[in-house]
């Protein structure tokens, strides 16, 4: 604990601290997707299963909310909703930090400041610049006394606005700057967002809705996004591409879970096209790796067959019949993996 001189945290009213995971594994290893509430009402073991996951996903994040609250050394900022917790009745509405915190601290009592509640918790002194206490006046020393000291050789005095945390790094020089992280982070970026648009692109979808959809997320990067743009109308020129949309019988973002040689492997497909009254189905993979088709091939494809194997659980579909394809930005290609 005590990483960081102060922390913020937003966000805290999501009911557990986040949604419950589709995802089930049983204690046989068996993985499965939980239906919703209606069908785990007509069966008493999956509501067994959504109990128990329900359960294991609490306690997870009530661990990392346990880590989130001991990080701080001097000072943490909790931004709460302004909620009366009186007007809180279903037991839903109670389950989240939110509440939590609020019943803990009596926050409804405390001082509200632009919409926000200020709990009075933290010290308002920990970087050093806040109101000084008034010092006790000294009662009189013998003049010995006060002579050895004044002998004594001065501390060293923290400047007014440090922080009593790590020091800072010297500034670098220019040249000793490596642009390459800059570099990769912004084509992260911009992959995540051509991920975001291809997500929501559909038969009924237009490419502008499409985008509109997925700019929500990135509306503080608009430069990735336009370069992101960019990409996915570029990639839309090839007709075998455009064709993948054009499906009507898809999954998008599918999560899955596999288990394999004694190890487990967990993840979301980027997109599955199904036909034939999904007899077959097409895996379809999003790179905006700016590579060439033969290194995508190389690095993705066993990626592409896990994708295969899983959906083949999960489906029923033979994994003969599950046809697996790259999408390169970069390359504006589709490209398929041998199974």
């Amino acid at each position: 604990g005590l990483d960081f001189d102060m922390v913020i945290l937003p966000q805290l009213e999501n009911p557990k601290g986040s949604h419950i995971r589709p995802l089930h594994y049983s204690k046989d290893r068996d993985v499965f997707v939980l239906p919703g509430k209606t069908i785990r009402s007509l069966d008493a073991n999956l509501q067994a299963a959504h109990k128990y996951t329900e359960d294991e996903e609490s306690f997870e994040n009530l661990c990392k909310f346990y880590v989130a609250l001991t990080r701080a050394k001097s000072a943490i900022h909790i931004i709460l909703p302004k909620v009366n917790i009186g007007t809180v009745k279903n037991s839903a509405g109670k389950r989240n930090f939110a509440y939590l915190l609020r019943d803990v601290f009596n926050a409804d009592k405390a001082e509200v400041c632009e919409g926000a509640t200020c709990s009075d918790l933290n010290n308002p002194n920990w970087l050093g610049g806040g109101k000084k206490e008034k010092e006790e006046p000294k009662a009189p020393q013998p003049e010995a006394e006060a002579d050895a000291q004044e002998a004594k050789p001065e501390e060293p005095q923290a400047a007014e606005n440090f922080s009593h945390g790590p020091q800072a790094l010297p500034p670098l020089q220019k040249d000793e700057f490596s642009f390459d992280f800059i570099n990769r982070a912004t084509a992260n970026l911009t992959g995540l967002a051509a991920h975001s648009i291809f997500e929501n692109l559909n038969a009924k979808t237009t490419l502008q809705e499409a985008a509109a959809k997925a700019k929500i997320l990135y509306a503080d990067c608009p430069e990735n996004f336009a370069a992101a743009m960019e990409l996915v109308e570029h990639s839309l020129e090839n007709p075998q591409i455009k064709e993948v949309f054009a499906c009507a019988d898809f999954a998008a973002e599918l999560p899955y879970a596999i288990w394999e040689n004694g190890e487990a492997h967990a993840g979301r497909i980027d997109r599955v096209n199904f036909f034939d009254g999904r007899k077959r189905a097409e895996i379809v993979d999003f790179k905006t790796d700016a590579a060439t088709p033969a290194q995508l091939l190389e690095r993705h494809s066993e990626q592409l067959r896990r994708y295969a194997r899983a959906l083949s659980k999960m489906s029923g579909i033979p994994p003969e019949n599950i046809a697996l394809k790259i999408l390169s930005t970069h390359n504006r290609r589709l490209m398929e993996v041998r199974a």
